[in-house]
């Protein structure tokens, strides 16, 4: 979910308000009509993610690669 209160990017469009659904609470996730007080200890901001995750969305990428020093098991000199 995506906050709808968030600055929309220039290419996209916030959610309709059939789509809206609590951010926390009891209800996290439940479709709330823009209204709070059917989000109790959480606010109605919540827009369904499409598509691609975006910058805004995602900032930590955890990349398969790691490094072993020459003189370790693991180590294998790269053989053209």
């Amino acid at each position: 979910m995506k906050r709808r209160s968030t600055i929309v990017p220039p290419l996209g469009t916030p959610c309709s308000l059939a789509e809206v659904a609590c951010t926390a609470g009891p209800n996290q996730g439940q479709l709330c009509s823009d209204d709070d007080a059917q989000c109790p200890k959480g606010e109605c901001d919540a827009c369904p993610l499409r598509g691609g995750v975006t910058t805004e969305d995602e900032m930590f990428i955890l990349l398969g690669s790691y490094y072993c020093p020459e003189d370790t098991d693991c180590y294998a000199p790269l053989v053209p």
